[in-house]
C-alpha cells in the first residue's frame, strides 16, 4: 500500500501543479496581451506564483519517497489499520497539494488579470496575494503534517497507544511483608 500511496500522492500533486501553473500562465499571457506596459509588473509575480505552485508538489514528493523508502518493508497480508497508513498519507498529501497549487493559479491568474486593467491597483493587490499564499499553503502543512504522523506510526486511529518496547518485559515480583502482620 505504500507504493500506491507514493504513486498517488505525487500524482495528484503533480496534476494539481499543472493545471494550476496552466490557469496562472494562462491568465499571464492574456494579461500581458491586453496591456503589454505592465509586463514588469506581471512578471514577478509570475515567479511567485510558479514557486508556490510547485512547494505544494515538493510536499508530496517529500512524502512519497519517505513512502518509497517503506515500501519493501511491506507486509503482503490483507489490507489492515497498519497497512493502508501509507495510502492514507499518500492520499492526505495528494489531494491537499491538488487542491492548494489549482487554487493558486486560480488566485495568481485573477491578480495578473487585475494588474493589467488596473495597474496602480499594484500596491494594493501584493500584500492580498501574500496573504492568500499564506493560507492556501497552510492548508497543504496541514496535510503535510498528518502524512508525516501516519508515517510516524504516532496516529493510533483512535483507541490507546500500545508501546511495543514493553512487551517482553516480564512483571516486576510480588513481595509480601508478612513482618507486620500480628
Amino acid at each position: 500500500m505504500d507504493s500506491l500511496g507514493a504513486g498517488l500522492a505525487i500524482g495528484l500533486a503533480s496534476l494539481g501543479g499543472a493545471i494550476g501553473i496552466g490557469i496562472m500562465m494562462g491568465y499571464a499571457y492574456t494579461s500581458i496581451a491586453r496591456n503589454p506596459k505592465e509586463m514588469g509588473k506581471i512578471r514577478p509575480l509570475i515567479f511567485i506564483g510558479i514557486a508556490f505552485a510547485e512547494a505544494t508538489v515538493l510536499y508530496a514528493l517529500v512524502i512519497s519517497l519517505i513512502l518509497l523508502g517503506n515500501a519493501g518493508d511491506e507486509v503482503k497480508e490483507a489490507a489492515g489499520p497498519e497497512n493502508v497508513k501509507g495510502l492514507a498519507a499518500g492520499l492526505s498529501i495528494g489531494f491537499a497539494a491538488l487542491g492548494g497549487a489549482i487554487g493558486i493559479g486560480v488566485m495568481m491568474g485573477k491578480a495578473f488579470a487585475s494588474v493589467a486593467e488596473q495597474p496602480a491597483a499594484m500596491s494594493k493587490i501584493r500584500p492580498l496575494i501574500f496573504v492568500g499564499i499564506a493560507f492556501r499553503e497552510a492548508m497543504v502543512l496541514y496535510a503535510l503534517i498528518i502524512s508525516l504522523i501516519l508515517l510516524s506510526g504516532s496516529g493510533t486511529g483512535g483507541g490507546e497507544a500500545k508501546d511495543s518496547s514493553l512487551d517482553n518485559v516480564p512483571p516486576p515480583p510480588v513481595v509480601i511483608d508478612i513482618t507486620d502482620t500480628v
